[in-house]
């Protein structure tokens, strides 16, 4: 069996080395945090264990609860890609959710022609990366200021 690997320097002495390690095979599902805390006695907080679990893609799980003993393996090895090349297959990923700005921005007007445009005028507009990060703060409405939301129901 092709084994996933699951790296944290303080989860491998307690003998997590693995997604199955993960998943309770009886239940056919992953471990409640409550349940992963307990049965390895590992000090981590909710989040961290719960981006753990969303970060296994939807094949490897499905693989994992229908009990099959050879998961599906990506077609080169970690190890051997670049850079580059890694982050070329995250962008050609097709499950992919928009982004969080692109409802905003259509609604304010802007055309779906145009949204890779204006995603891409902060890194051809400066060289300053100071600028170019403020910009595409300011394009992803990210930009924290000291305005209090009020919110009325």
């Amino acid at each position: 069996m092709n084994k996933k690997i699951v790296f944290f320097p303080h989860w491998y002495p307690a003998g997590i080395k693995t997604i199955s390690d993960l998943f309770d095979s009886c239940e056919r599902r992953f471990l409640p945090f409550s349940s992963f805390r307990n049965r390895f006695n590992v000090k981590c907080n909710f989040l961290q264990y719960h981006s753990i679990l969303s970060s296994i893609p939807q094949n490897w799980k499905k693989l994992l609860q229908e009990g099959s003993e050879d998961p599906v393996t990506p077609p080169t090895l970690i190890s051997s890609l670049s850079c580059k090349a890694m982050y070329s297959i995250l962008l050609n990923l097709e499950d992919l959710p928009p982004p969080t700005s692109e409802k905003k921005l259509s609604a304010s007007g802007v055309e779906k022609s145009d949204l890779n445009k204006i995603y891409l005028l902060p890194f051809k507009a400066t060289r300053e990366i100071k600028l170019t990060m403020f910009q595409y703060k300011i394009i992803h409405r990210i930009l924290p200021t000291r305005r209090i939301a009020c919110y009325t129901k």
